[in-house]
C-alpha cells in the first residue's frame, strides 16, 4: 500500500512539472515573439558613384573660374562649375595651429571608415540588438543598408541613408575606433578639410568649411558635395 502511495504522488508531482512547464512556456511565447530582431539587407544605391551632369537643373551655371570655357562641369548638379568651388576652397581655406601638446589630432573621413564598423541597434530587444552590417565601411557603404523590421512587433524598414527611426529606438550607427586611434593621425598629409560651396539668394556663391578637424601643411581640401 505504500508503495502505492508513492508511486501516486511520484505520478502528481511530474504531472505538476509539466502543468508548470507548459504555463511558463505559454507566457514566455509572446516575449519570445516580439524578440524576433527582423532583417539585415543591403540596398544598392544607384546614385552613389558619382556621374556627369550633361543637363544642369539651373539655367546657367555660376562660374569663378574663368579658364572653364566649355569645361563648364558641374557633377554634383548644385548650379556652380565645380572647379569654382575648389577655387574658393583654396582661397578661403582656414589656417589652424595645434599647441605642441595637441592630444586630439585631425584625419579623414576614408581613414576613420578603416577602422570602425557601420552596424544597426535596436534598444527594443532584450538585450539591445547589435548587428554588424560591414566591417571597414565605404562612404558608399554608408548609404547602402536597411533594416526592416525588428523586436516589439516593429514592421517599418530603417535606412542607413536616413533618419533613426520613430522615438528613435532603431538606428544605423558607425562604432567607436579603437583607443589607439581615438588621437587621430600626426600623418599631416591625411589631415582633410572639406568645404561645402552652395548659391545664395543675390547670385553669388557662398562657402563654408567642415573638418574631420583641419588642414595641416600638406593636407588636402575635398568637397563635401
Amino acid at each position: 500500500m505504500l508503495r502505492k502511495v508513492k508511486q501516486h504522488s511520484s505520478m502528481n508531482t511530474a504531472h505538476l512539472r509539466l502543468v508548470l512547464t507548459s504555463c511558463l512556456l505559454l507566457m514566455l511565447a509572446p516575449k519570445l515573439q516580439a524578440q524576433q530582431p527582423g532583417t539585415l539587407f543591403r540596398v544598392p544605391n544607384p546614385t552613389a558613384t558619382a556621374a556627369a551632369v550633361t543637363t544642369s537643373r539651373f539655367k546657367v551655371l555660376i562660374d569663378c573660374w574663368p579658364t572653364t570655357a566649355g569645361r563648364k562641369i558641374d557633377l554634383d548638379n548644385d548650379g556652380i562649375v565645380d572647379r569654382c568651388e575648389q577655387t574658393l576652397a583654396e582661397k578661403f581655406a582656414p589656417i589652424i595651429f595645434h599647441s605642441a601638446g595637441e592630444e586630439n589630432l585631425p584625419a579623414n573621413v576614408d581613414w576613420f571608415l578603416q577602422k570602425t564598423v557601420l552596424a544597426y541597434y535596436d534598444d527594443g530587444c532584450e538585450p539591445d540588438l547589435h548587428a554588424t552590417a560591414v566591417v571597414r565601411p565605404s562612404q558608399s557603404d554608408l548609404l547602402e543598408w536597411a533594416f526592416q523590421g525588428g523586436c516589439d512587433d516593429v514592421t517599418d524598414t530603417v535606412f542607413s541613408n536616413d533618419t533613426r527611426s520613430e522615438r528613435k529606438q532603431r538606428t544605423f550607427y558607425l562604432a567607436d575606433v579603437a583607443d589607439a586611434f581615438k588621437g587621430g593621425t600626426n600623418n599631416t598629409a591625411l589631415w582633410t578639410t572639406y568645404f561645402h560651396a552652395y548659391r545664395n539668394d543675390r547670385r553669388g556663391v557662398d562657402h563654408s568649411d567642415a573638418a574631420f578637424r583641419a588642414p595641416g601643411l600638406d593636407g588636402s581640401l575635398q568637397c563635401a558635395c
